[in-house]
């Protein structure tokens, strides 16, 4: 079973539609969001703001009991119009996209699935914690 409660009071439940970069959920720091990709071709974007320099850390968790829900965690910062791709990692139940941040103060974090023929809905959540310094 999933780790996060869906009654916990530091959480959030994405909104729809969230599925480019521009429509992105607003994700603040050490806060879950609890989200669902529809399908194998669904994407969910998240946008966080940190002013410094240092490690961010992305915790993402889904249900394990499906073996083909890989999810791509991937992060970028920048400009919407100008995306800087930051590193990506593929995840199968839970892990974690560790990555060195720079002064660039908008992060956006994408999730997509392994498998785009995938027909079902399998809910995740996600968690970014920063450290400042490098």
């Amino acid at each position: 079973g999933l780790d996060f409660d869906f009654f916990s009071g530091n959480q959030h439940t994405e909104g729809e539609p969230n599925d480019q970069v521009s429509k992105a959920n607003v994700l603040n720091l050490t806060t879950i969001m609890v989200a669902n990709l529809s399908n194998g071709r669904d994407v969910d974007w998240f946008a966080t703001n940190v002013e410094a320099s240092g490690l961010l850390k992305i915790d993402f968790e889904s249900s394990s009991e499906v073996p083909l829900a890989w999810y791509l965690v991937e992060a970028y910062s920048g400009s919407l119009e100008d995306l800087l791709y930051l590193g990506g990692e593929w995840l199968y139940g839970k892990g974690h996209l560790s990555i060195i941040k720079g002064n660039t103060p908008d992060l956006y974090v994408k999730i997509s699935m392994h498998d785009q023929f995938f027909e079902s809905s399998i809910p995740y959540s996600l968690n970014i914690n920063f450290e400042e310094g490098s």
